[in-house]
């Protein structure tokens, strides 16, 4: 991990996600680039709230004004904190958040995204859905989403959802270097739902085969019944009291994804520690 992106909007949900961000920065030695967006909407610029304009106009002086005030503030947003190990960079993006973030992401070659979640729930969800949520399901690296600033947090147990079938080879080969470096305890999980039940005799030889096809050190497995995935994810992590959820998308795309959703998005939403997401399907 070498580049960790954080996009930030200044709210309290962001500053979490900075905090846990940092911590990650100083253990892995990475550079954190701290990003802001100021997205034009008809022609004007909408800035964080406490940057004075004197015009909504779009043009080349005014936007480099904006950049450099952005710039900053991102700057003040670090001065109190400890950036030990840490280098710094800025980004300031014009446009829509979600495409800014992807193409930051493609640009800078981030390795890590670590992002501030409200959640959202009902309607909310299903007709708006969350950058972050985007963010998640099409994220060519992995996406880390904060929704509570943690205490004292250490990482030393991680969940790690999986139905046991999939190929997981991108999402264990970069967990396996958080688990590393944080000498964490890796909680191996397959929630046992009515709709996807099997026996503890197969899940033992599933989590056997799983565990020796990717090598994996340092865990124990755990077959955890509930009504449906999402909600034996996130209570398996509050029963371990586990420092952080981590599991790979689905990637389902277009009516498939209205209709059944994504658990990865889901956990994110409802999750209140942090959650830790892969693209299977991703490149790097």
């Amino acid at each position: 991990m070498k580049k960790i992106l954080v996009p930030t909007d200044f709210s309290t949900y962001a500053n979490s996600a900075l905090h846990v961000a940092i911590q990650l920065a100083q253990r892995f030695e990475a550079t954190l680039i701290l990003m802001h967006n100021i997205e034009a909407v008809s022609g004007a610029l909408i800035a964080p709230s406490s940057l004075s304009i004197d015009n909504t106009m779009l043009d080349s002086e005014l936007i480099l004004n904006f950049t450099e005030n952005t710039k900053r503030k991102l700057a003040e947003q670090l001065s109190e904190q400890d950036l030990s190990n840490v280098a710094v960079e800025y980004v300031v993006e014009i446009g829509k958040l979600y495409p800014s973030i992807l193409e930051v992401i493609k640009e800078m070659n981030v390795d890590l995204v670590v992002m501030g979640t409200k959640g959202a729930s009902g309607l909310e969800e299903f007709v708006i859905g969350s950058n972050t949520e985007k963010v998640v399901r099409n994220a060519p690296c992995p996406v880390l989403a904060v929704k509570n600033r943690p205490t004292g947090w250490q990482m030393k147990d991680i969940v790690f959802a999986t139905n046991l079938e999939e190929d997981q080879l991108y999402a264990t080969a970069k967990l396996k270097v958080f688990q590393t470096l944080f000498e964490a305890h890796l909680h191996i999980l397959r929630v046992n739902t009515p709709s996807s039940f099997i026996t503890s005799r197969e899940a033992e030889e599933k989590f056997t085969a799983f565990a020796h096809k990717y090598q994996i050190e340092n865990y124990s497995t755990h077959l955890y019944a509930a009504l449906n995935e999402e909600i034996g994810i996130i209570e398996f992590a509050a029963l371990k009291k586990a420092d952080m959820i981590a599991l790979a998308t689905h990637q389902r795309k277009g009516l498939s994804h209205l209709l059944l959703g994504s658990i990865a998005e889901d956990v994110v939403n409802q999750a209140q520690r942090p959650v830790l997401t892969f693209n299977n399907k991703a490149s790097k």
